[in-house]
């Protein structure tokens, strides 16, 4: 069966794409989105490889190295790209995690100063998390990590903890009720333990291996989820906090006026 090398190119930069495509959807709050966009971009990864293995007879390993030389030639131009993540798209420094963990607790602070009791507490919609459910959550995860990098220390190569699914952690903790300043306090304690953990670990350390559901986690892959995983709902709670229905704020300021007068 004859196959033409552009599907094969085309399934390979699909991959990419899609990939790329579900870390900015990460980043600006849109997790479900980027659940679907990881999973096309895994099945054009497969059916790329597929596509390869159907002309892997055509392949001369010789005169492959000339054209990987060629395209690394062309292409120099990536290479910082590549290089600075450690081989990984989209992963993150030490560095870059520590800055971005050190301010998602004032940054949070400052997208709900002006953020009322109500509208902490409203939803969106039935399905969607309140401000204060979404902060709850952000520090149940930050605790998470805590236990995960934990036992990453101790033993490298075993299954890290994974209590239950993580869009479950703050539930039946009260988190829907409490206060702005609560939730703040809350979540700076959460981020203290957590950079305690990190800014003790040595550059051996980010390199630890061990496992998620089988599969190979380092830890500069546990802190680069939890970067962009703040970030991302940072990026919800900015854009909730115009989104949420205010009538019933209005409404009950006009009632409370009307009383008065």
């Amino acid at each position: 069966m004859s196959i033409p090398p552009k599907y094969l190119e085309r399934g390979g930069q699909a991959y990419i794409r899609n990939l790329v495509a579900a870390e900015q959807a990460i980043l600006h709050g849109q997790f479900n989105t980027a659940k679907v966009l990881r999973a096309c971009a895994h099945s054009q990864r497969i059916m790329a490889m597929e596509a390869g293995r159907l002309l892997a007879d055509e392949y001369d390993a010789r005169d492959l190295f000339n054209v990987i030389l060629e395209e690394i030639d062309s292409d120099k131009d990536f290479g910082p790209f590549y290089s600075s993540t450690a081989g990984h798209l989209g992963q993150l420094s030490p560095e870059a995690i520590i800055n971005i963990l050190e301010g998602i607790p004032n940054e949070v602070e400052a997208a709900i100063v002006n953020v009322n009791q109500a509208m902490l507490q409203q939803k969106p919609s039935a399905d969607e998390w309140s401000i204060a459910e979404i902060i709850g959550h952000m520090l149940e995860t930050d605790l998470l990590f805590v236990k995960r990098a934990q036992a990453l220390l101790e033993a490298q190569g075993k299954e890290l903890p994974w209590p239950m699914p993580p869009w479950k952690l703050q539930e039946g903790k009260g988190y829907e009720t409490m206060q702005s300043r609560e939730l703040l306090a809350y979540m700076r304690a959460a981020r203290t333990q957590s950079l305690a953990v990190i800014r003790a670990m040595t550059p051996e350390d980010w390199m630890r291996k061990g496992l998620s559901f089988g599969s190979k986690i380092s830890m500069l892959d546990l802190g680069t989820w939890l970067a962009n995983h703040d970030r991302g709902h940072l990026a919800q709670i900015k854009r909730q906090e115009y989104v949420v229905p205010k009538f019933p704020v209005i409404i009950a300021s006009f009632v409370s006026s009307a009383r008065l007068t």
